[in-house]
């Protein structure tokens, strides 16, 4: 298996106002959200943190993983 090196900045990049985020209260246009980001990052990974906001709630979560080179990966599925 091949992997390639992609740009995490460029994808999370902020949308376009009229993108819609899918979000716990359904489809919302960007624009009528607060974005935060938080990046952290270790000699492992660089992990960026999304969060979404309508009138001070939190409406959506993602978190973005990107393994550095030369670092094995076994595959885990997680349970909430």
């Amino acid at each position: 298996m091949e992997s390639k090196q992609i740009d995490l900045k460029e994808i999370l990049a902020v949308p376009d106002p009229d993108k819609l985020i899918t979000t716990t209260r359904g489809l919302m246009k960007a624009h009528c959200l607060i974005r935060t980001m938080e990046v952290y990052e270790d000699e492992h990974e660089l992990t960026h943190k999304i969060r979404y906001y309508f009138k001070g709630v939190v409406v959506h979560k993602s978190v973005h993983v990107q393994l550095k080179a030369g670092v094995e990966v076994l595959s885990v599925a997680a349970s909430f």
